[in-house]
This record gives C-alpha cells, structure tokens and sequence, in this order.
C-alpha cells in the first residue's frame, strides 16, 4: 500500500463527499492507494507534504510563479460550475450586481476580487466604487449578515444551506450567470508534478476511484451524509441534507462522468486573469496548468 495524502481546500463538506464515499467503500485501497484526507482551512496553503490538493483555480493561477504552486497540475474539476456567488439577506433587496451600490460588501484583500465585482457591477450598470467594502475573512456568514456585512461572496453549496437552515430568506446571484468566463473550476483538483514523473499510473488509479466515489455520492446521498456528519457532528442534519441534495445534481456531467476539465473553461478565466494584468503570463496559449490525461 502506497501512503498517499489529500489536502481538502476547507473543512470537509459536501464538495468533498465523493473523496470520502470513494475511502469508506474501500475504493483507494483497491488499487493499493492508503489515502490519509486533511480537512483543514484553506487547504490550498498546506502544500508540503501532500500529494493531491484542492484548491480554486484562481489560486492556482495568482500563484504560478511561485514554484511550489508551478510544481502543480490541475487534473479535475470537483463540481461541473463554478458554484460561488453574491448572498445576501432577502430584506436587503440585493438581486443583481449594481444593487450592492451603498451596501456592505465584505471581501478580502486579494486584487482580482475587486476586479471580478467591479466589472460585474459595472456591467449590470452600477458603481463599483460606491460600494461599502468591509475588509474581513468570514467564518461565519450567520452572523456576518446579521451584524458587520450585507453581502459575501460564498459558495452556493455551503454558506447559502447554512443561511436558509438558519431559517432567513436570502437572495444569490451566481458569477457564471453573470458573464461565462467567470465559470472557472473552484474547487479544483491539483496533483503535484513529481508524483506525475515517479507514477502516473497511481495517478489514474486515484482519479478512477474519486470517480466512482462522486457518482455513489450522488446516488447514495444519505451514506455521504453520515459519512460527512460523523466528522463534523456539530452540524445540523438539515444542512447536510440540503447541501447534499443542491452539490449532487452539479457533481457529474451529461455523461455522468466526474472530474473532466473542460478546455475553454480554464483557459478563458486564465486568459482573463492575464488581460486584466492580474498575472504575468497567459497560460491559456499553451493550455498551461491542467491535463485530463488521467482519465481511464
């Protein structure tokens, strides 16, 4: 058995389900695969030491000349969209980009967030620059809109459950729905390149089993729940339930396959990345930073 190490990009939820369906069933462990899951915060972060990491492909693509993050390839898209967006409490009437205009905004301070709202905004013929930005890492979207923020950028799948298990009513908007270049693969899957040169066969083998993972996943939701639930106790069924039930439906593709990379997916947000001088290098002339190779 070959000891092997996921690094998730946040807490385990249910973007990670079929990770977790795909150990519990024994499917790692039939191709000689010991897979240890570190379901830690920002797991894009926790590079040393990990094999295969999750992370979003803005991270990936802000990173690259870093050369630990050039010692990466992206090898699979967890879910078929870019499930992030604007939530906000339904009493604020925030239905589209240009009314975040004199509301509070949180975001963090990273250049290409203000440029991904800005042209939104803007485009939806609104100001970014009258919007009231709320510097601030949110941890719990609860009482962040309930207090400090009007508005976060979330994860559908997740915050958005959270919110309406809550008991509020809240409005979304979704990035790809606002314009289809901003459809970018978060999260991703990323495999380091020496793994790639020493065995690309496990490689394979570890996609084939994630694979049958996600697709049990979405037809055995309630094992994915108990299996998620068992690790993080503290949430209430309901959420697992609906957040489960919304992330299913997004996990595989017309073919019910899981985890193919589609090209212009990538390429057009990393091309976007480089027309807006958010980086140096253009990677979607060579379709530079992912392969879907790996796939049996």
């Amino acid at each position: 058995m070959r000891k092997i190490v996921l690094t998730l990009d946040w807490e385990p939820n249910t973007n990670h389900s079929g990770f977790y369906m795909a150990k519990a069933n024994g499917l790692y462990e039939k191709h000689g695969i010991d897979l240890t899951i570190h379901g830690e915060a920002e797991g894009e972060t926790l590079l040393s030491g990990s094999d295969f990491i999750c992370a979003p492909q803005a991270s990936y693509v802000l990173g690259i000349e870093n050369p630990i993050i050039a010692n990466l390839t992206g090898i699979a898209s967890i879910t078929q969209i870019n499930d992030s967006g604007i939530v906000s409490l339904k009493e604020n009437d925030i239905t589209s980009p240009k009314k975040l205009m004199t509301k509070r905004l949180t975001h963090w301070n990273q250049e290409w967030f203000h440029t991904v709202l800005n042209q939104v905004i803007n485009e939806d013929g609104g100001d970014y620059s009258k919007v009231d930005l709320v510097p601030m890492d949110v941890s719990d979207i609860v009482t962040t809109l309930n207090t400090v923020g009007d508005a976060t950028w979330v994860y559908k799948s997740w915050e958005y459950f959270e919110l309406l298990d809550a008991g509020y009513e809240v409005n979304y908007f979704a990035f790809p729905d606002l314009n289809p270049v901003f459809n970018y693969c978060s999260p991703a899957l990323f495999v380091q390149n020496t793994l790639i040169d020493e065995d690309p066969e496990l490689i394979s083998n570890f996609l084939s089993a994630t694979e049958k993972g996600y697709q049990m996943a979405k037809n055995h939701p309630d094992e994915a729940i108990k299996l998620l639930s068992d690790l993080r106790p503290n949430i209430s069924q309901n959420l697992w339930k609906t957040s489960q039930e919304y992330v299913s439906n997004i996990y595989l593709n017309k073919d019910s396959q899981w985890g193919r990379i589609e090209v212009a997916r990538w390429n057009n947000f990393s091309k976007w990345m480089y027309e807006n001088n958010l980086v140096n290098r253009d990677l979607s002339i060579k379709s530079e930073g992912f392969t879907n190779e790996f796939f049996k």
